[in-house]
């Protein structure tokens, strides 16, 4: 019973993750068409943090840096990093609505927010530039 229980949650996850694959690959063909007009990312974050949170933003800018590399003219994405227990930030957080640590995308009045996603995905530069990528796109639609 058990070894039939183990092996029907391994199907369900290889399962999982051949759709999730075929969706990465769609997305990263519009990566470089979706970026256009100032579009930032804002890392919010305290002082104190954790392997994890530090690894996000690693992350994130190096998959900036990557989307940044692959336009062709046009204005870059902007990536801040934000730390919320300095006194000068909490204007901008305040702006965005922050209590906490956060991966937002924003583009004027608009944002987007993805740090569960970020987050989930840390250690991936690529899943992080697929997250930047879906943000920008929302963005951009009228």
């Amino acid at each position: 019973m058990k070894r039939g229980l183990f092996i029907g949650l391994v199907l369900i996850m290889s399962l999982s993750g051949i759709s999730c694959n075929s969706q990465v690959k769609k997305d990263k063909e519009n990566i470089v068409a979706a970026v256009s007009g100032n579009i930032e990312v804002y890392y919010f974050h305290y002082t104190r943090r954790c392997v994890t949170c530090e690894t996000v933003e690693e992350n994130t800018k190096l998959a900036i840096e990557n989307i940044n590399k692959k336009r062709v003219g046009g204005d870059a994405i902007v990536y801040h990093v934000l730390n919320l227990d300095d006194v000068a930030s909490k204007g901008v957080a305040d702006k965005f609505k922050i209590g906490g640590q956060s991966l937002i995308v924003t583009m004027a009045d608009k944002k987007v927010d993805i740090t569960g996603n970020a987050f989930i995905n840390a250690k991936s530069p690529a899943k992080i530039e697929e997250e930047i990528s879906k943000a920008t796109n929302k963005l951009l639609k009228p």
